[in-house]
């Protein structure tokens, strides 16, 4: 590694020390652990100052059950909101060939890409990529399962050799904050995470052990936050390391060190080349938004904070003046009877005063400057981002129905350009696994292929039927295809499908028409409406074949057929009704 000679191990170690610490990165991870604390709520915040609540709760009315209480958070409804409309349900990573090319290696690719996501758990992956983006930004890091490491701590187990997906928290990611949101132009990308000290000495080399045995445990460590060390939470013995990929003379080199902290002047395993796509990082981030040459992203919580927080202590305050809401009952001497029958004694006052009949005096409460106030921060929530209300299925506050379907087409611009850079994300996640199965020796797989007369064979695909690591950049193109796995009504459903089908036979039929690739045709189908299966359902291998049943069909059907075609919209709009 004479190239690497002149990074030496306490250079770097500085480098990822002042990085750990610079201002950029400690402001990006304060803000989304604030963010994520905003999104659970009160009962399960883990910063300090409950959104700055705490001190207006205060009066000598109000149980203890309700200090600190935030009846109301727009920021944890946009999240879950929002997550439900982007998330990736129904993960299925897919190759597709390009123009021209053959179909029967992106189908074998495809198959072992799917049993890798499954075997791996790459869709749960895929969901907490996409929350911690809405959040702040989120960070996936493509793995190989090295058999010379321990298995990192709380994760599921890992065949040798298998690449998997991981989560990177932004507490643990230590990026270049010179890159200026590129991760190309990163000189170094690095991440914390644990492992089990027994199990790597068992693995280590003889001469690392002695120094890998005092490296302080975590649970020691001023780094190790919410424990109590005095209880002994803890039972197994964890230590801290960090990989790093550094950029080094056009290459990518990876290495991997104890925390800087921790006393130690040399490398866990010495710098070696990246084993990997050589132009991509092992990292991946996902920001729906980001502010050109700034590390930090424009998240849809970092846009609605600030009114998130007036809103939610307008409210406390509202609910809190309304809990002190006392009645105070001026009467008579001749009414003191009937004052014992109508007042509360654990709320109201009774109070002797001037003859006549009993007057009702109301103290505290809420006031209308306060009720104002909280309409108002209400209204200015709701101008951030696609209207919460409406995606959630509520009257977004339109004035017509023609109001509310404007509305909603102009919220699915929104959400579609939050999909695409999902899409964009995770279909490199996709190429990076591709990589790895071109690569990597591979097990025998039994394939199903379908043939054009909708039948299907099963064949072996073994490491004697090897595909050029070649493919992966220049035959294929890939993705990931996800589908929603929201419950729909029957009915719906139905129509839904009658309406889908009918445009199937017109749009390919033109495809054909003008030479087009029909398979294509029923994959562009498939991912617009986010139906993988129809992919499958259709016998696209024999494009020609395919084009004149599609040209014979569409002459049966023009006898006689109703052209009517169903209203398409987005699914993001209400249902109307033909």
């Amino acid at each position: 590694m004479s190239s690497f000679a002149n990074l030496d191990f306490d250079r770097i170690r500085r480098a990822i020390e002042r990085a750990d610490k610079h201002t950029t990165i400690v402001a990006m991870r304060d803000f989304q652990r604030r963010a994520v604390g905003e999104y659970v709520g009160r009962h399960h915040v883990q910063y300090g100052d409950l959104a700055g609540l705490n001190g207006i709760l205060d009066g000598p009315h109000i149980p203890n059950a309700l200090k600190g209480m935030q009846p109301d958070s727009p920021l944890g409804e946009m999240a879950r909101t929002y997550l439900a409309h982007l998330t990736a349900d129904g993960f299925t990573p897919k190759a597709e060939p390009r123009p021209g090319q053959d179909h029967l290696p992106a189908q074998i690719l495809s198959a072992r890409m799917q049993v890798i996501a499954e075997d791996t758990g790459m869709e749960e992956r895929a969901c907490e990529f996409i929350l911690d983006a809405i959040l702040g930004v989120g960070i996936q890091r493509m793995r190989l399962m090295d058999p010379t490491m321990p298995q990192p701590f709380g994760s599921q187990r890992y065949k040798p050799g298998q690449p998997y997906l991981a989560r990177v928290p932004v507490d643990n990611w230590i990026p270049d904050p010179l890159c200026g949101g590129d991760l190309h132009r990163a000189q170094y990308v690095a991440d914390r995470y644990l492992v089990d000290r027994t199990m790597l000495l068992e693995m280590s080399p003889v001469e690392t052990r002695d120094w890998i045995a005092k490296l302080p445990a975590f649970w020691q460590t001023d780094r190790c936050q919410g424990v109590d060390r005095s209880d002994e939470l803890f039972t197994t013995d964890l230590i801290e390391l960090i990989d790093i990929e550094i950029q080094h003379m056009g290459k990518r080199y990876c290495a991997t060190m104890p925390h800087y902290d921790d006393n130690h002047d040399g490398f866990l395993i010495e710098p070696y080349e990246h084993f990997g796509p050589e132009q991509d990082s092992m990292y991946v981030p996902l920001a729906l938004m980001f502010s050109p040459g700034s590390l930090q992203p424009v998240s849809p919580a970092s846009v609605l904070m600030d009114a998130h927080i007036a809103a939610a202590a307008l409210a406390s305050r509202a609910v809190e003046e309304g809990w002190t809401a006392r009645r105070k009952l001026l009467y008579s001497q001749e009414a003191k009877q009937t004052i014992a029958h109508i007042m509360d004694r654990r709320t109201d006052m009774a109070i002797p005063g001037n003859p006549g009949s009993v007057n009702e005096i109301t103290m505290g409460g809420m006031t209308e400057p306060v009720v104002q106030a909280y309409g108002f921060a209400t209204a200015l929530v709701n101008r951030f981002g696609p209207s919460v209300l409406q995606a959630k299925g509520v009257n977004s506050g339109a004035d017509t129905a023609t109001g509310d379907t404007i509305k909603a087409g102009n919220a699915n611009i929104v959400f579609g350009s939050w999909r695409a850079r999902r899409d964009k994300a995770l279909s490199d996640v996709v190429a990076r696994v591709a990589w790895y199965v071109n690569a990597l020796p591979k097990q025998p797989l039994q394939i199903p292929i379908p043939l054009p007369n909708g039948q299907s064979v099963v064949i072996l695909d073994d490491a004697s039927m090897t595909v050029g690591e070649d493919l992966a950049s220049q035959s294929l193109v890939y993705k990931a295809v996800t589908a929603s796995k929201t419950p729909m009504d029957p009915r719906m459903r139905q129509r839904s499908i009658v309406e889908l089908l009918g445009q199937i036979i017109p749009f390919v039929q033109n495809v054909v028409a003008t030479g087009g690739d029909p398979a294509g045709a029923i994959n562009a189908l498939a991912d617009a409406w986010e139906w993988p299966e129809l992919a499958k359902i259709y016998p696209t291998q024999d494009a020609a074949a395919f084009g004149q049943a599609v040209q014979q069909l569409a002459q049966q059907q023009s006898k006689g057929a109703d052209t009517r075609q169903g209203q398409m919209q987005s699914d993001y709009a209400p249902a109307m009704a033909q």
